[in-house]
């Protein structure tokens, strides 16, 4: 995957991405949910291992409120009373989801979504904010292990104590890393303003796909073509 055109990377990440939300049968979606996992295992473990520890509590707390609360649902409902099976869709769906922006985040790095979108022909406008937007989040991931990291180091618990006691560890953790943001954002805005910067400016990247990325694309865009055939138009 690493290896991939970042086209291929953006095709295939918007596919299987598209596939969580089609997609109505329990085998369909388990499918895409090892897939994302083994896509985050290949690139790195530890982070599979850290990604399940804080999603498998969300994935219950969405089993239960699905199969308790789906009459109530914007979305999709089940039958009448208890819908367990409803439920562990709903809960099996939200991990794919999570799992897959997971994968995306670990994989596609923000140069190469500014890439894949200019050579998609996006306005640049366009392209410099999702890349910004996503460098950001980069950003903002290494400022809260920092900040915990340094508060740990000072005696601060925050997975220890009362749920009352943590909450209030996390404020503390988060003031700071509200304040950095905005000190970042300050920086980012006079850097452009130094460099004259303008979005009326241009970036074209012109590359052929190779062999491989021509086998992701086709094996990403044939499985979403026949899951709208088959889900909205019947055809399949």
């Amino acid at each position: 995957m690493l290896k991939l055109d970042c086209r291929s990377k953006l095709v295939f990440f918007f596919s299987i991405m598209a596939l969580t939300f089609i997609c109505r049968d329990l085998w369909c979606m388990l499918a895409i949910l090892a897939t994302a996992v083994a896509i985050v295992a290949m690139k790195d473990a530890p982070l599979l291992g850290r990604s399940l520890k804080m999603m498998l509590p969300m994935a219950a707390v969405a089993f239960i409120t699905w199969s308790l609360l789906h009459n109530w649902s914007l979305f999709q409902s089940g039958g009448a009373g208890l819908d367990w099976q409803l439920g562990g869709f709903m809960s099996i769906r939200l991990l794919a989801v999570l799992m897959v922006s997971t994968g995306f985040l670990a994989t596609v790095k923000p140069g190469e979504l500014m890439k894949g979108l200019s050579l998609f022909g996006m306005p640049y406008g366009v392209v410099f904010t999702t890349g910004l937007a996503f460098r950001h989040v980069y950003t903002i991931a290494d400022e809260y292990r920092a900040i915990k990291e340094a508060l740990s180091s000072r005696g601060m618990e925050f997975d220890k104590g009362s749920l009352i006691k943590r909450i209030r560890n996390y404020a503390f953790l988060l003031t700071p890393l509200l304040v950095k943001s905005v000190e970042n954002a300050e920086g980012l805005v006079l850097a452009m303003r130094l460099k004259a910067f303008s979005l009326d400016r241009k970036r074209k990247w012109r590359e052929r796909l190779g062999p491989m990325d021509v086998l992701v694309i086709s094996s990403s865009i044939i499985p979403l073509t026949v899951a709208i055939l088959h889900y909205y138009a019947g055809v399949v």
